[in-house]
């Protein structure tokens, strides 16, 4: 059984990076480097603000629009902070701290942050830095 991989586009934007985790959708196997899991991270950021002043314009501050989001990118976003801790070379099960209070999303931004192995570890070849 072969693993159907998406292309690594040429640059990493907010954009790309958020279709890129969309179409490993639940892919826990391989790594995510830096820069593709914060853009995902910012683009989700959009996304929430965006949906966030929907509800409170449409909804009357009813957070429809913001669950829908939540509930469709549950699956998506732990699965690129799995894969963001084994580019680090960490257990992707350290993606468990952010179930912690406080302390555990503070832990896990500062995991999220360690630099990227730059060759390829026990979780596969290292992800293609995308050049522009």
């Amino acid at each position: 059984m072969t693993e159907n991989i998406p292309t690594i586009p040429d640059s990493w934007n907010p954009v790309n990076a958020f279709t890129s985790c969309m179409k490993r959708y639940a892919q826990f196997s391989g790594r995510a480097c830096r820069s593709e899991y914060w853009f995902y991270t910012l683009a989700y950021f959009i996304l929430y603000c965006v949906c966030m002043a929907i509800d409170l314009l449409i909804c009357m501050g009813i957070p429809v629009f913001q669950l829908i989001l939540m509930l469709a990118t549950l699956v998506p976003s732990f699965a690129v902070s799995w894969r963001r801790m084994h580019d680090s070379g960490l257990s992707g099960a350290h993606s468990l701290w952010v179930l912690i209070p406080y302390l555990g999303s503070l832990v896990f931004i500062i995991l999220a942050c360690r630099s990227s192995n730059a060759g390829p570890n026990r979780f596969g070849a290292a992800p293609a830095a995308p050049v522009r």
